[in-house]
Order: structure tokens, then C-alpha cells, then sequence
């Protein structure tokens, strides 16, 4: 019964310095008072793993190796990427909305100037020839009459 006992009492003093360091290690501060050997010995033969990683998960404290630090630390990373890919797409996507509403606007605009345009040409045209010719008839014929005082008036065209 000795073994037995200073099996329960050395099994809670190893989870009660487990505990102690995972404390520690929240704060940073690494302590080197338990052996590596006596942390195996322990997980292996008779602690209460669940109640150490229930308690560490409490304080925010993961238990794993290097390799698994090292992959959960991939997949964070990786999430992370991920997140700032999703918002970058969704602000690409109001700007593509964006310009095509102003692009919409401007083709529209472009197009009232064009026919604008047009129909100020086509006025110009107008003016410059039809309106033009049948102004200049009557100015010749009253240029002909101030140049020819003496003869009779012509009749006017139109």
C-alpha cells in the first residue's frame, strides 16, 4: 500500500507542476524544474491527461509537438490569406458595379452628344448651304440694282 500511496501522491504532485508550468507558459516564462523523462513517465503511466488539457485549454494554452504547432500554425495562416482573398473580391466586385454604372452613364451621355452633335452639323449644313444660297439671290439682286441705278427692277426670286 506505501507504492500505491506515493504512486497517488507523486501522480498529483506531476499534474499539480504540469499545471503550474502551463501558468507558467501563458505568462511567457519557461520553468525547467521537471524533467522531460518524469513529463513522459507521467502522460504515459498514470495522469489524468484530460484533466491537464482540459485545464490548459482554459488558460489558452494548446498542448501539442513542434510538427503539429507548425501545422495548425499553416492552417491559421492560410485562413488568414483566405479571409483578406474574400474581402479584396467583394471590394473588386463593388468596383467593377461601380464603373459599370459610370460607364453606363457615360455611354449614355456620349451618345446624347453624339446626336447633339449630329444635329448641329446638320443645321450647320443647313444654314451653310441651302439657307445661305437662297440668301444670297436676293443680296445679288440688290447689288445688281445699287450698281445699275438707271435700269428697271427685276422681280425677286425665291
Amino acid at each position: 500500500k506505501d507504492n500505491i500511496e506515493k504512486y497517488n501522491i507523486k501522480k498529483v504532485e506531476v499534474t499539480e507542476e504540469l499545471k503550474l508550468h502551463a501558468d507558467k507558459v501563458k505568462k511567457y516564462i519557461v520553468c525547467h524544474d521537471i524533467t522531460l523523462n518524469e513529463i513522459r513517465h507521467a502522460m504515459a503511466e498514470f495522469l489524468d491527461i484530460e484533466n491537464v488539457v482540459d485545464f490548459s485549454l482554459g488558460k489558452k494554452i494548446l498542448l501539442c509537438s513542434p510538427v503539429t504547432l507548425y501545422a495548425i500554425l499553416s492552417l491559421i495562416r492560410q485562413a488568414v490569406s483566405n479571409f483578406h482573398m474574400e474581402q479584396r473580391a467583394g471590394e473588386m466586385q463593388k468596383l467593377v458595379v461601380t464603373f459599370k454604372e459610370q460607364w453606363e452613364k457615360f455611354i449614355e451621355k456620349l451618345d446624347a452628344l453624339g446626336k447633339t452633335l449630329g444635329t448641329v452639323s446638320n443645321h450647320y449644313e443647313e444654314l451653310a448651304g441651302k439657307r445661305r444660297r437662297g440668301l444670297e439671290k436676293p443680296m445679288d439682286k440688290i447689288d445688281e440694282l445699287q450698281l445699275g441705278q438707271g435700269d428697271q427692277p427685276k422681280e425677286l426670286e425665291e
